[in-house]
């Protein structure tokens, strides 16, 4: 049986990825990113990812939401 990871769990394994891949981020931008795991820590990781491939600099929370939006167009 599956069951929803905490919005708290996923930000703290999206923090220890891009800490151990050297990303530089804002705590406002893993609040975004982990809420759009919607308790799902593929999902979180697959919305890191791009948001990363997205945007080649700091996760701002800016960058996080302008991401959000367009992936929810999508």
């Amino acid at each position: 049986e599956f069951r929803l990871i905490s919005t708290d769990l996923l930000k703290e394994q999206v923090k220890a990825v891009y800490d151990a891949e050297g990303v530089s981020y804002t705590d406002e931008a893993l609040n975004v990113i982990a809420k759009q795991g919607n308790g799902s820590s593929r999902d979180m990781l697959s919305f890191a990812d791009i948001n990363t491939s997205f945007q080649k600099v700091e996760r701002t929370l800016n960058s996080a939401f302008a991401f959000s939006r367009s992936a929810s167009v999508v």
